[in-house]
């Protein structure tokens, strides 16, 4: 059971609920910058106050007038046991490593579950691999066409509109280039007006 204080719930969440950054983000506007600093002056080298301390942060894009830790050991942001994290960027000011899957304007957050982690054990992409690699590369071929092409159809149905069969061909072979050359206003405007 939590303190029944709010650094006593907050370290509760992040230590059993994981981190939901709607939720902090709307506790820091309501809390504001002095008494953001207050709740974690009390405890600033406490994992869950430096972790705190990093997303107020992070989230605010506003650095709080508190000084740089200098010591202690470095702890993630997202406790990975409950939440899938990422590769980690360290934050010397705070201690922690920013293990978060994004950037402040969209991280998203997928919570651990037997279920996902199962599917993982899995290895479902060397097992799709190995099906994909006993098809004949010619048959993979006028099956990623007829997809697209098949794809292409649609979405201009979702449109309304029926385009020309060679304007669909055109369309799937564009969408079947996607990735292949960075995204460029040069790169854009043949598709804007395919």
């Amino acid at each position: 059971m939590p303190e029944d204080t709010l650094i006593g719930h907050l370290t509760f969440a992040l230590k059993y609920e994981g981190i939901d950054l709607l939720i902090l983000k709307k506790v820091f506007e309501a809390l504001g910058i002095k008494d953001t600093v207050l709740l974690i002056s009390k405890e600033p080298t406490s994992q869950y106050s430096r972790r705190l301390w990093f997303l107020y942060e992070w989230l605010m894009d506003t650095k709080l007038p508190l000084p740089d830790l200098l010591s202690g050991n470095y702890v993630d942001v997202l406790d990975e046991r409950l939440q899938y994290g990422s590769i980690s960027e360290i934050s010397k000011r705070h201690r922690v490593r920013n293990n978060l899957p994004g950037n402040k304007d969209f991280c998203p957050l997928v919570r651990k579950t037997p279920a996902l982690e199962n599917f993982i054990q899995q290895d479902l992409s060397s097992k799709i691999k190995a099906i994909l690699g006993k098809i004949h590369p010619d048959v993979m071929a006028r099956t990623a066409a007829f997809l697209l092409l098949k794809d292409s159809k649609a979405s201009y149905a979702i449109e309304g509109e029926t385009p020309p069969q060679n304007r669909a061909q055109r369309w799937g072979r564009a969408i079947g280039q996607a990735g292949q050359r960075p995204v460029s206003r040069e790169e854009l405007i043949p598709l804007i007006t395919m």
